[in-house]
């Protein structure tokens, strides 16, 4: 058993403080000699295989180990002896000081009892000025709502069985912030959910929110499902390449990101908040952190406009600049994406494919956004030009560090670009992971075909491919060539 750290700022008195801990069962010892401290705003990974006693160090620092349990050495949580305090006293440690995510929420929630009535056990046990039912009720719902729960109101009415495991894990992790603690110990947190729910668990502990976050959405058009429950997340720093043939939803979801379509049902949240409607305050303030690049910059640039005024129209919006400063940000931009400033007078229909893309490019980048949305950005451009591109935007991503919705159909590129991919098929996402991960080694069929569909320029190995396609479709073809 290992422990890794991520480190925080220097304080004299960690939160926990573990030293020489041995913790022995009459089947034989299960720590011997563990120390560990956690300080204040610090996150420490405590690593190792099943049986290592991770599980038990957890256990130990909130004396939850069962009577038969032998100890020895020094716990001290929050500057308190873990060891000294009984009753009362150490009931308000556990909460006040420190709250627990089990590994299973099912067996750690209580199936006898609504969620509404053991978030209100969890307050009033550890808040007792709070009085009246009503306190209970808003402090839970905006418990629920802080961890991202949708419909707050029906789930306090429901029972465990009645949520998900993604679900049941956001009402654990409710009730260990209930209190406001200064440490939380998370036991496996995410060991029972998929890859998806998962790193939505991490989002909520790590108390940094995902830049963008779609929660089960549905989207329908005139009848016919686009987005079919799609949850997916962009987290600072990342490109999340999102994948799929035309029709499946990809372009949707882009929209649905700028609020361009509202969902009919599901969340979307940006920057740790729902995403805001209308022309308010709060909407343009949100806005303005959020770029767009789409597909055809011949239609989403106006030709009556030049390119100086294209790529100032943000800064008009949004700032309050005057002129001359517009100006020499539009000059900066130009620059940044290797267009010369003799093209500040010239209007779209006057500029290439290319050069039209990178005005977009500077355009969405002026106000210096936390979230790039890009839509097929490259589509429309030919292979040299798709290249310089390409590199131009890595660029200014390892420059800027934004994060990145890069929607494509082309696995090729997005194998260049992108951290994460996500695959998409028929308004649902199939499959989403690391990149190497997905293209290397997909999991789902689809993914697999549009990897041996995409283009390659050796003959031989479109013939590899296709051979393979023909016989993962019908399981009774002769064996496909050996490669």
């Amino acid at each position: 058993m290992t422990s890794q750290r991520r480190s925080a700022r220097t304080n004299p008195e960690p939160v926990l403080d573990v030293r020489d801990l041995r913790v022995t069962y009459r089947s034989g010892p299960a720590l011997d000699g563990f120390s560990c401290t956690v300080a204040p705003g610090e996150i420490v990974a405590l690593v190792g295989e099943s049986g290592s006693g991770k599980t038990t160090a957890a256990l130990a620092a909130l004396a939850l180990l069962p009577p038969a349990a032998q100890l020895s050495g020094t716990i001290r949580l929050a500057g308190q002896d873990v060891r000294g305090l009984r009753g009362e006293a150490l009931r308000r440690l556990r909460g006040g000081a420190a709250g627990m995510v089990f590994q299973e929420p099912m067996t750690a929630l209580n199936p006898l009892l609504t969620i509404g009535n053991q978030l209100a056990e969890a307050i009033r046990n550890h808040d007792p000025e709070r009085r009246g039912r009503g306190g209970y009720r808003e402090e839970s719902l905006a418990l629920l709502r802080r961890v991202g729960l949708r419909e707050p109101d029906s789930r306090l009415r429901h029972y465990p069985h009645q949520l998900s495991g993604r679900q049941r894990q956001r009402v654990m992790i409710a009730m260990a912030i209930a209190a406001r603690p200064k440490l939380i110990i998370a036991d496996e947190p995410t060991t029972a959910l998929d890859v998806t729910a998962g790193q939505q668990t991490l989002d909520l502990l790590d108390g940094s929110p995902a830049l963008l976050a779609l929660s089960e959405v549905v989207v329908d058009f005139g009848g016919r499902r686009a987005l079919d429950s799609v949850s997916l997340t962009v987290h600072a720093g990342e490109i999340l390449g999102l994948v799929g043939e035309s029709g499946s939803g990809k372009t949707t979801v882009g929209n649905c990101a700028l609020g361009l379509v509202a969902p009919h049902t599901g969340a979307v949240r940006v920057f740790g908040a729902p995403l805001p409607r209308g022309t308010g305050r709060r909407a343009r303030a949100v806005r303005r952190r959020i770029g767009a690049v789409f597909q055809d910059p011949a239609s989403s640039l106006d030709p009556r406009m030049t390119v100086a005024q294209t790529v100032a129209e943000p800064l008009a919006v949004h700032t309050r600049t005057a002129r001359r400063q517009r100006l020499a940000r539009v000059r900066e931009l130009l620059d940044a994406v290797e267009l010369p400033t003799a093209m500040l007078h010239r209007y779209g229909p006057e500029l290439s494919g290319g050069q039209r893309q990178r005005v977009s490019l500077a355009r969405a980048l002026a106000l210096e956004p936390d979230l790039l949305i890009a839509d097929e950005p490259t589509s429309a451009l030919d292979v040299s030009v798709q290249a310089s591109v390409l590199e131009l935007l890595g660029r200014l991503h390892h420059e800027l560090r934004f994060g990145c919705l890069f929607i494509s159909h082309d696995l090729a590129v997005v194998d260049s670009l992108c951290d994460r991919v996500a695959v998409m098929r028929s308004g649902r996402v199939v499959e989403q992971g690391p990149r190497a991960e997905v293209l290397r080694s997909p999991t789902h069929p689809y993914t697999r075909e549009l990897l041996l569909s995409s283009p390659v320029p050796d003959p031989g190995q479109r013939r590899e491919r296709r051979a393979r396609r023909l016989s993962e479709a019908d399981p009774a073809a002769p064996p496909r060539p050996a490669a």
